[in-house]
């Protein structure tokens, strides 16, 4: 029960404030919502992991090490695993020029 009570709260949150502000950054910068939107998904989506590199960075025990390790193997999984899987999913057949 409490998850659900998080999840409203939640999106709740977001519908109020969020929304609104993305939805004026948008008009300003005379662009659409959507991508706004996405834009907004990409920055949420990357944000733990630089927060993760500068927590690490600021380790004293090898965390400059951890961080460039940490942000090369998630770059090498998104380009390697994730482009592989949609390439193999894919309904129709996927050429490079070149």
């Amino acid at each position: 029960m409490l998850i659900f009570i998080a999840f409203y709260l939640l999106g709740t949150t977001a519908d109020g404030y969020l929304s609104s502000s993305l939805e004026q950054v948008s008009k300003k910068l005379k662009i659409s919502e959507q991508l706004a939107g996405v834009t907004f998904l990409a920055f949420a989506n990357g944000s733990p992991d630089v927060i993760g590199a500068i927590t690490a960075a600021n380790s004293h025990n090898g965390g400059v090490k951890l961080a460039i390790g940490a942000i090369l193997g998630a770059g090498l999984f998104i380009t390697g695993v994730v482009s592989a899987f949609v390439i193999l999913v894919s309904p129709k057949p996927i050429f490079i020029s070149s």
